[in-house]
């Protein structure tokens, strides 16, 4: 049951606050250590009653959320293989059966977006990861490697593939971080395919749906649009059409 965080509600409050200082400093550690690591001691007897109550409404807070993360992943799952099915030449080719974890996949693809500055993303994920697949994911010494990200992060790639300027790969991991708590935002990085600037404008080569997706929201990024790109407008170009 260990995590990071809880949630103490002001009902909660409600529930304790006649206590002494003494007793509401021994119940709220025996709380954060509950929520947080799983203990049980409670050893104050007159504080038995009041601990049980919150205790099992951490447990079934924690469950929804469990059930309520569950379903999510489940949908995010279903979305990524529709999302990759959809976009045909840009799916991941390579990890139909071996990606069990969609989030790792995304932190990868970021690392050779905006640490490697390397566009399409997919071809250099793709070169990395059946490299190593075919290796059965041992390093050069034999070893398995069980940090894939780290893995991708001491990837050596080749200058010629380096296609970003570090100012274009600076402005769109500002568009990316303005966006990136949308549902799809890992379009960004997955379905972009060219990014250029072309006096003012700004043109983006990409999947439709990373089009639809960044249009849908161009009102939070027409700032850094501007400043940063140092664009008045943006010109699409999917599938060799304009936009």
């Amino acid at each position: 049951m260990k995590r990071d965080s809880f949630i103490f509600y002001a009902s909660d409050y409600q529930s304790i606050k006649d206590m002494t200082d003494a007793q509401l400093g021994t119940f709220f550690r025996a709380i954060c250590e509950f929520a947080l690591y799983g203990s049980t001691k409670m050893e104050d007897k007159e504080l038995k009653f009041a601990f049980n109550l919150l205790t099992d409404k951490i447990k079934r807070d924690q469950a929804k959320y469990d059930e309520v993360s569950k379903k999510r992943s489940e949908a995010g799952k279903k979305a990524w293989k529709k999302q990759m099915q959809a976009n045909g030449g840009d799916s991941v080719s390579v990890s139909d059966n071996v990606c069990d974890n969609e989030s790792e996949i995304i932190e990868i693809k970021k690392i050779f977006l905006f640490d490697k500055r390397v566009l399409p993303v997919k071809n250099e994920f793709d070169r990395f990861w059946n490299h190593y697949l075919k290796n059965n994911w041992l390093d050069g010494n034999g070893t398995p490697i069980t940090d894939k990200i780290a893995c991708a992060r001491n990837w050596s790639v080749p200058k010629a593939k380096i296609t970003l300027l570090e100012y274009q790969v600076s402005a769109w991991r500002e568009i990316y971080d303005q966006l990136a708590q949308e549902s799809d935002s890992y379009l960004l990085v997955t379905d972009l395919l060219k990014v250029e600037v072309d006096g003012v404008t700004l043109k983006i080569s990409c999947t439709s749906a990373m089009r639809d997706f960044l249009e849908k929201h161009i009102d939070n990024v027409k700032d850094i649009v501007s400043s940063v790109f140092r664009c008045e407008k943006i010109l699409y170009i999917v599938n060799n059409l304009k936009y």
